[in-house]
């Protein structure tokens, strides 16, 4: 079927950011062009339309009458209630163009969402999707990596930007061997990612569900070019996290694949005469956590003066600020860049990057009311994929418990980033991991 392959093409060139910019002048903050803000076409863009077009028009054909037949007045409120925040919302902001876009492309994403809950894709074609993406990503960090520059070539139809170790605001490593006299800068790979921590986070949640999938026999050990395939895959992908040198996607892969072998454990259990509690997947959930709580946050507070410590503060201190203004809808999606200049605090703050933690970022732009629909919305889908479901194979029905804790961290990696609701593959990749449930497969 056309849609499903185009979810699948979406799948293994959701790493890309191959893109058409515009640049209108409301894209423009202090007279600087804001990756940010500007309106892009990306090509997983144009592949997620396509494919929402494939699965919808022969529906839309098939059927005079779209909207159930049943209309309950309780899900006409909230629609309407919803649709009167937004527009609220949109008015008060700054930029209301800014917002406006904002929430466009929110709406592109429920699409997404939508589509993947009512499809339920399977698990395991989604591993081999997901496997090709993490491949070349790895093999183009890695690569950048030993030359410290860019590789460019055919790597730029993929979206890789040209840059060196001495190019201006580029991510780099101050490497100290212990055996080193001195240390040694390094440059810290992008892949076609548009940082290396965005590389890492999306390398730390993908490799467990591929590792699961290959260690429980659902892929990889039907001929010996497979399993060489996938050991190929998780030995480069755990090179190139290695080497992203993010502290974040370092604890929450460490924490990951400690969860998708635990599950594994149990998995075998399962198979064998020993009865397991439903309770484990909650304790295990919970435990880690509570766990990357505390590990990220002695990582993450290294020291006050630490510069990196400095900017992410100012900017947690500028979301506050900016949610004291309007406390229930905010100051206007993807206005926290707009009023940054503006604010007391943000004045202090020499770049324009939004706060690094999204739920003081969505606090700031969607205010309370905002946090709360997405926290709500967020538990009920998490929930509701903990515990077992019946009549699934036992590998398949494991294997959504990994994407389920996968999504858990990536959760938990918003508290010290904000690239997945910020940035287009983190956004494709965060709304991949929720829609996705352990009933996906058959």
């Amino acid at each position: 079927v056309l849609h499903q392959r185009l979810f699948l093409l979406l799948l293994a060139l959701l790493p890309t950011q191959l893109g058409w910019h515009m640049w209108p002048t409301w894209a423009y903050i202090l007279g600087r062009k804001v990756d940010y803000l500007s309106p892009t076409v990306f090509l997983t863009d144009i592949i997620l339309v396509a494919l929402l077009a494939a699965w919808l028009i022969p529906i839309v054909a098939r059927r005079r009458h779209i909207w159930p037949v049943a209309i309950h007045l309780q899900a006409v409120m909230g629609v309407v209630g919803l649709v009167l925040w937004i527009g609220a919302n949109i008015w008060i902001a700054a930029s209301p163009a800014v917002a406006l876009y904002k929430w466009g492309k929110v709406l592109e994403l429920a699409g997404f969402g939508w589509y993947i809950t009512r499809t339920r894709p399977r698990l395991l074609s989604m591993v081999g999707a997901v496997s090709i993406g993490v491949l070349y990503s790895s093999l183009l960090a890695i690569s950048q990596f030993v030359l410290q520059h860019s590789v460019g070539g055919v790597f730029r139809l993929l979206g890789e930007r040209s840059f060196a170790l001495d190019t201006p605001g580029i991510a780099r490593f101050d490497f100290c061997g212990p055996f080193a006299s001195a240390c040694t800068l390094l440059l810290r790979p992008y892949a076609t990612f548009p940082h290396p921590n965005v590389l890492g986070g999306f390398l730390a949640t993908a490799l467990p569900i591929i590792g699961f999938a290959f260690l429980s026999g659902s892929v990889g050990r039907k001929r010996g070019a497979h399993t060489f395939y996938y050991w190929l895959v998780l030995i480069v992908g755990c090179v190139s996290l290695i080497v992203t040198f993010s502290r974040g996607a370092w604890v929450i892969a460490a924490m990951s694949f400690t969860a998708m072998l635990s599950v594994y454990v149990v998995y075998n259990l399962k198979n064998s005469s020993w009865n397991v509690s439903p309770i484990v997947f909650p304790t295990i959930i919970t435990s880690m956590f509570i766990v990357g709580l505390i590990v990220l946050g002695v990582m993450f507070h290294p020291s006050m003066t630490d510069e990196s410590v400095v900017r992410r503060v100012a900017l947690s201190s500028a979301a506050l600020d900016m949610w004291q203004r309007s406390p229930l809808i905010g100051i206007g999606l993807g206005n926290f860049l707009v009023a940054l200049p503006s604010d007391t605090v943000g004045r202090q703050v020499n770049f324009l990057q939004p706060a690094h933690n999204i739920y003081l970022l969505m606090l700031s732009e969607v205010g309370v009311i905002g946090l709360f629909l997405f926290a709500w919305v967020v538990w009920r889908r998490v929930s509701a994929t903990v515990f077992p479901r019946h009549g699934k194979k036992v590998a398949v029905q494991y294997l959504g418990y990994i994407y389920s804790l996968s999504f858990c961290f990536l959760l938990l990696l918003g508290f010290v980033d904000h690239y997945p609701i910020s940035l287009q593959q983190g956004q494709l990749w965060f709304v991949l991991l929720f829609a996705i449930t352990p009933q996906g497969d058959n």
